[in-house]
């Protein structure tokens, strides 16, 4: 803060320099559970970018104000932003209007739509809409992110294959691992509004889909013991096994799911979708 205050008495408050240090302010302010101090900061920040017009910047600030909106339980108020940051990112030059940027855009809108849907005096008509709304944004974010997935794998197999390599180029096996988490991430969510949906079957459905995908196959087999990919199929699996027990499936079933997360050895503690 101090370095800020010296940037703005030598009329500097504007450049690029001061920008990243608010951004790494704002940063440590989340951290620190400093909510309200965080959404001061990073509206600041928004303001800046969009001065600046640069549309991309604006978009992920947006998007980071609107993450602690969401920690506020403020879902009117974050979901608009995740539409402007929509927006914005579908309007860019020379971004691709289904990027993987813009599918984490829309799981997030749809994570906020359900979660914004429970609030206090929504009746149940109102509870179903935005459940519908969710269910729609996550469909769309999970066609974004298995459409990813694919080109990653075929980009890996035909450098592999062109390389005439055991395995293809380390840098290329991590975009294909970032591609299976995101998939995965993504089918989650929408796992999570199909079972609020009561759409048991088609959340379980969603859920194994899911689970195969962080351990099936070559790169996913790389990648298996890494703390991300071992946290999200932790997740998947616990959640299939409370899915299970809801519609009263084999225990046995069950039990051993339970026993291959604790094998994963994951911390567990509850975390938002």
């Amino acid at each position: 803060k101090q370095s800020l205050d010296i940037l703005e008495a030598a009329g500097m408050s504007e450049t690029s320099t001061s920008l990243q240090r608010w951004g790494r302010l704002a940063q440590m302010l989340v951290e620190l559970s400093m909510f309200a101090e965080a959404e001061s900061v990073q509206r600041r920040i928004l303001q800046m970018v969009q001065k600046r017009e640069r549309s991309l910047q604006a978009a992920t600030a947006a998007e980071n104000l609107a993450g602690t909106l969401e920690a506020a339980q403020r879902w009117e108020e974050a979901a608009e932003l995740l539409r402007s940051a929509l927006d914005l990112r579908r309007a860019a030059d020379g971004h691709h209007p289904d990027s993987p940027a813009v599918g984490r855009t829309l799981r997030r809108m749809a994570v906020v739509e359900m979660q914004g849907g429970l609030g206090d005096g929504r009746g149940e008509s109102e509870h179903k809409a935005y459940l519908k709304r969710a269910n729609e944004l996550a469909h769309v974010a999970v066609h974004i992110a298995s459409n990813e997935l694919s080109r990653a794998l075929q980009v890996c197999q035909r450098a592999q294959t062109q390389a005439k390599a055991s395995a293809p180029h380390p840098k290329l096996m991590t975009m294909a691992a970032n591609a299976i988490l995101e998939n995965a991430h993504s089918l989650r969510v929408f796992a999570t509004i199909c079972q609020r949906q009561k759409k048991l079957k088609e959340a379980e459905q969603h859920l194994r889909r899911a689970i195969d995908i962080l351990t099936v196959g070559p790169i996913a087999q790389s990648f298996k013991n890494t703390a991300p990919v071992k946290e999200e199929s932790s997740k998947c699996m616990l959640q299939l096994a409370e899915l299970m027990e809801e519609q009263g499936e084999d225990a046995t079933a069950i039990s051993q799911l339970r026993t291959r997360v604790f094998a994963l050895g994951v911390e567990q503690h509850p975390k938002p979708a």
